[in-house]
C-alpha cells in the first residue's frame, strides 16, 4: 500500500510538473527569424526586415503586455504584419491588442489583415486605430525601386499591372497557391497548437477541416513552392470552441523577423 501511495504522489508531482513548465512556456513569447531568399528582389531592399505576429487571441502577455511589447521594442525591422485573429472567441475584447500597438515604440508602418475569428465590427475599430488595412497596395519606394504590400485574396490571381513589381501577400490562413506573389505571410494554425516534444503538431485546422497529424512542413515556418515563398508563423495564442481547451501546450508563442534577400 506505502509503494502505491508513493507511485500515485510521483505521477501527480509529474503532471503537475509538466503543467507548471508547460504555463511558464506560455508566458515568454521567443523570436523566430528567417532570412528568404526572393529572385527579383531590388538591392535597394536587400536585408528588408518584417516582423511578424499573428493569432494573439486576446492573450496577455504580463501587464499591459509589457513582456511582449519589450521584445518587439528590442527587434529591428521595416514594417509589422499583424495577420489576423486578435481577439478571443470567447471574449472579443480588443484592449489586449491595442495594448500591444500602444507598447511598440518604432514607427515602422503597421500593416492588419483580418482572421476568421475577428470581426467586421472588429476590423472597422482597428481602422479607426490607424493602422493600414491594406485596401489597395501599399508601396515602399527607395530610390525608384518599388516593393508592394497587399492583401492576399484567396483564390485571387494578381492582375497584369503587377508582374514586373515584386509584392508581399498579407493573409491569414494558409493556401498553397501560386498566384502571383512572391512571398505571402500567413498564420492560423497556432504552431499546431498542441505538440509533442520530438514529434511536433498533431492538429491543424487547415481548409479542408480539421487535419490530424499533418505533414510538418505545413503547419509553421518557411515553405518554398515553384515561384513563390509561405510563411506560416506559429504565432501568440490559443484558440478553442470550449473555453478550457483553449492552451498551448508545448508550443511557445512566438513573433517572426523576416529578412528578404536577392543572394543565395
Amino acid at each position: 500500500m506505502g509503494e502505491f501511495k508513493v507511485m500515485v504522489c510521483s505521477l501527480c508531482i509529474g503532471i503537475m510538473g509538466i503543467y507548471l513548465f508547460n504555463e511558464f512556456l506560455n508566458l515568454f513569447p521567443i523570436v523566430r527569424k528567417e532570412v528568404i531568399y526572393i529572385e527579383d528582389l531590388p538591392d535597394e531592399f536587400e536585408g528588408f526586415t518584417i516582423l511578424q505576429f499573428s493569432d494573439l487571441h486576446g492573450k496577455t502577455f504580463g501587464r499591459d503586455q509589457w513582456i511582449l511589447t519589450r521584445l518587439i521594442n528590442k527587434q529591428s525591422f521595416d514594417m509589422i504584419a499583424i495577420t489576423g485573429d486578435v481577439v478571443d472567441r470567447h471574449n472579443p475584447d480588443l484592449t489586449p491588442f491595442f495594448d500591444v500597438l500602444e507598447g511598440i515604440e518604432s514607427d515602422a508602418p503597421q500593416f492588419f489583415v483580418k482572421g476568421n475569428i475577428d470581426s467586421l465590427e472588429d476590423v472597422e475599430i482597428i481602422r479607426q486605430h490607424g493602422l493600414e488595412m491594406l485596401d489597395e497596395p501599399y508601396v515602399f519606394n527607395r530610390n525608384g525601386k518599388e516593393l508592394l504590400i497587399k492583401q492576399y485574396v484567396w483564390n485571387t490571381v494578381l492582375g497584369d499591372e503587377f508582374d514586373d513589381k515584386v509584392v508581399i501577400g498579407l493573409g491569414h490562413e494558409p493556401l498553397p497557391q501560386n498566384l502571383g506573389y512572391d512571398l505571402i505571410l500567413v498564420g492560423h494554425y497556432h504552431g499546431g497548437q498542441i505538440r509533442i516534444p520530438g514529434y511536433g503538431a498533431i492538429f491543424i485546422p487547415n481548409i479542408d477541416g480539421q487535419q490530424w497529424f499533418p505533414d510538418q512542413s505545413d503547419v509553421m515556418g518557411l515553405k518554398q513552392f515553384e515561384g513563390y515563398s509561405q510563411y506560416t508563423t506559429a504565432g501568440l495564442g490559443a484558440s478553442a470552441s470550449s473555453k478550457w481547451l483553449q492552451k498551448r501546450w508545448f508550443n511557445p508563442p512566438e513573433i517572426n523577423l523576416i529578412t528578404l534577400t536577392n543572394q543565395k
